[in-house]
């Protein structure tokens, strides 16, 4: 006898979610500016749906979910730690922090949008 517990259609997350797993993802742009020397970043562990990462000052930890072209990061939580000089800690969480995300994947980078607008290009990094 079989129970069926979920009839929900699994397409794409397996593969996106692996393929995500595969890479360090370094932020490039937020809102619209060059981050690249603040040395943001995430990383997606695809089997636990957890993700994990840093602003440039504090490092953050999660889970994540994705569903069509729609990527969330519920219960984040990160280190607390005073950051000294300028930083984007503030900015990265109110994006991150949205309950609609849409993202892509084009070439080399990691796209998230708010309301059809572009608000983090991450790059991968190759190992």
């Amino acid at each position: 006898m079989l129970n069926i517990i979920s009839k929900d259609k699994v397409t794409e997350l397996p593969s996106v979610a692996s393929f995500l797993a595969r890479f360090k993802w370094n932020l490039l742009q937020l809102n619209g500016k060059d981050v690249t020397s603040n040395s943001a970043n995430i990383g997606f562990d695809a089997k636990n749906g957890t993700i994990a990462g840093s602003t440039g000052c504090n490092k953050f930890w999660g889970n994540f979910s994705i569903k069509g072209n729609m990527i969330s990061f519920p219960n984040l939580a990160s280190t607390m730690k005073s950051c000294n000089g300028p930083n984007i800690e503030n900015d990265f969480f109110a994006v991150v922090e949205q309950k609609q995300i849409q993202f892509d994947i084009a070439e080399q980078t990691l796209n998230l949008y708010i309301d059809g607008r572009l608000v983090m290009i991450f790059g991968l990094e190759r190992e």
